[in-house]
């Protein structure tokens, strides 16, 4: 028995089959979601987890990172660059649109990716990622007090100890100009009170609050404790003693 072929209808097949094979990808092309390993945030500068080409029209690897691994800043060339993400990890990502922990905050779940309800907000694609960190859980995004090393004083610039921090042991008389009338929080780890003026330690200047109407010339923050400033005293502190004393000696009274 003979096997006819059509011969037009195998030379279609025969095209399309090596069309399949052989159709090369469009220049920068990428998978959604690659080169991300297991316990990894990995971080993307397009959508749905890809990258954009670079100059050369090949598409970069993410920035990926452990998950013990909280960077307080990015490189230049990824600073503001993340678009979409995917947490490996088993710890809520805690994305900063400021370099050291700073400004507008998302909480990313454990184990999700940027699409859906996880997907970057508006407010946080319109300021940019430039720093993250990991947390156990989603309320300690949104606060940066566990920074703070034992036996340390620990000034914030932010609330909830969030953005830059400096960690001091020692009594200051005068805060530098970058720290000068700039601290919003406080937390205090040393052993002892600690003191807060709001000139100089040689000046008489004093806080006057409305409700009720006094004047203070102190205001303190026992060991242990941490704190967000209110007015008059938040952005309104410009020096600090630290008392050993649980008394409240002169120095210290507010």
């Amino acid at each position: 028995m003979k096997i006819h072929f059509k011969r037009g209808s195998l030379i279609a097949s025969v095209i399309v089959l090596l069309g399949t094979l052989f159709t090369a990808s469009p220049a920068g092309a990428n998978t959604a979601y690659e080169n991300c390993d297991d316990n990894r945030l990995c971080l993307y500068t397009a959508e749905s987890g890809q990258m954009k080409p670079d100059g050369s029209g090949s598409a970069p690897l993410p920035r990926t990172y452990e998950a013990h691994i909280s960077p307080p800043g990015y490189p230049a060339d990824f600073e503001n660059a993340t678009i979409s993400f995917w947490n490996r990890t088993g710890y809520w990502a805690c994305l900063y649109s400021e370099s050291k922990w700073g400004g507008t905050v998302q909480a990313v779940p454990p184990l999700s990716k940027a699409d859906g309800e996880n997907e970057l907000s508006p407010a946080m694609k319109a300021a940019g990622v430039s720093s993250h960190k990991f947390a156990p859980s989603m309320a300690l995004c949104f606060t940066g007090y566990e920074r703070c090393a034992d036996g340390y004083l620990c000034l914030f610039k932010e609330k909830n100890g969030r953005g830059e921090m400096v960690m001091l042991a020692n009594d200051v008389t005068t805060y530098a100009p970058t720290w000068d009338n700039q601290v919003e929080s406080v937390r205090n780890r040393t052993d002892k009170i600690a003191c807060f003026r709001p000139g100089t330690a040689s000046s008489t200047e004093k806080w006057t609050t409305a409700a009720p109407a006094a004047t203070y010339s102190r205001y303190l923050v026992h060991a242990g404790d941490l704190t967000n400033l209110t007015a008059p005293y938040a952005d309104s502190i410009s020096s600090h003693h630290l008392d050993p004393n649980s008394d409240f000696d002169e120095d210290c009274k507010p």
